[in-house]
């Protein structure tokens, strides 16, 4: 049998500004929203525009790339892979399909969005024993 393939691309603009944490063993996680945007015609031949939310976490070098660089409304490039993850809270169980990034390119440029922004001080999470998180 043929082994899958879990690839995916996306390019869209960061939805609010990422939540950036740090495990116990310091490294650096980012999770945040993105909207992809296509513009398409409705039923009446209307131009209109559909967004989709997908949610995107990175980790280690990744991570500090878009804590230092990202913002709401950023744009970038994700290559990565889905991971549907679960969890339970108040005895009901919860999923969330998400993509784990490999690849990531900021497209704003010198100009844009991807200068490094001002940081403020960053507080030690202790990511691993948040209960609400999914893994």
């Amino acid at each position: 049998m043929a082994r899958g393939l879990n690839t995916v691309s996306l390019i869209g603009n960061i939805g609010q500004d990422p939540d950036i944490k740090t495990t116990t063993a310091g490294m650096v996680v980012a999770n945040f929203s993105l909207a992809i945007t296509e513009r398409k015609k409705d039923a009446s031949g209307e131009w209109a525009d559909a967004t989709e939310w997908v949610y995107i976490t990175a980790f280690g070098r990744k991570a500090e790339i878009i804590r230092d660089y990202c913002q709401k409304g950023s744009r970038v490039y994700i290559s990565g892979s889905i991971r549907t993850t679960s969890w339970e809270k108040d005895g009901s169980k919860h999923y969330r399909t998400q993509v784990y990034v490999n690849d990531l390119l900021l497209l704003d440029g010198k100009e844009g969005k991807g200068k490094p922004k001002e940081q403020a001080p960053q507080k030690n999470t202790n990511y691993d024993d948040d209960p609400d998180l999914p893994f």
